[in-house]
């Protein structure tokens, strides 16, 4: 090779990374076996943009037709602890009263009320989040 190899070759590498449940590599890990199992993080599902009230705030909603799952993508894009993201939808494919639970990320995650529209207004789904910390919320089920 023309380039020199990393000075942390020893401890960033597959076979140090695997027993390591708090490595980059189970972390990828984790994330592609989660989509794997749900169809609406899938080609499949659809996405729809969801307003945050901090900028530094990107959710969206995915949503399966097909099998009717609706996910919440929440991530803090901050180098700062972001309390109480609050989200609102306009319009979308929620419904009722759905219960709300994290499948990625760590917290509990409080449900929506849903408007008339089918999406919702002032949502804050978890208490806060960390630094580029993000969570996965399944709503229903």
């Amino acid at each position: 090779p023309w380039e020199s190899m990393a000075e942390d070759v020893a401890t960033n590498n597959v076979a140090a990374q695997t027993g390591d449940p708090a490595s980059l590599l189970s972390h990828y890990r984790a994330l592609i076996a989660l989509r794997a199992a749900h169809p609406a993080l899938g080609p499949a599902g659809s996405l729809v943009a969801v307003d945050a009230t901090d900028r530094a705030i990107h959710a969206v909603l995915r949503h399966d037709p097909s099998t009717g799952e609706r996910l919440l993508v929440v991530a803090n894009l901050s180098d700062v602890r972001i309390d109480a993201p609050m989200l609102s939808l306009e319009s979308g494919p929620m419904c009722g009263t759905p219960p709300a639970r994290v499948l990625f990320g760590t917290g509990q995650a409080a449900g929506p009320v849903v408007n008339a529209s089918g999406g919702f207004d002032t949502y804050v789904p978890v208490p806060g989040l960390g630094p580029h910390e993000g969570v996965v919320i399944e709503f229903g089920g």
